[in-house]
């Protein structure tokens, strides 16, 4: 598949994506970074401002035949 087909073409509405958020269960797994015990409608308000871009930035590197580099240090 496309790479944003695999992700961004077909990947879940914010709204379906709002409703899987746990932040209980990203602190008790110890999920970087270790910000879950705040409110979470200002968490997902804050993660779903880098939703579309990412969404954007994916899609636009499909259309031109490129890829995604992600580096995690």
């Amino acid at each position: 598949a496309r790479l944003d087909e695999a992700f961004a073409g077909s990947g879940l509405p914010n709204e379906a994506l709002r409703g899987r958020f746990d932040p209980k269960l990203l602190g008790d797994s110890d999920v970087y970074p270790n910000i879950w015990d705040e409110d979470a409608g200002d968490l997902w308000d804050e993660l779903v401002g880098y939703l579309d871009p990412v969404r954007t930035l994916i899609r636009e590197a499909a259309d031109r035949g490129g890829g995604i580099v992600v580096w995690i240090c």
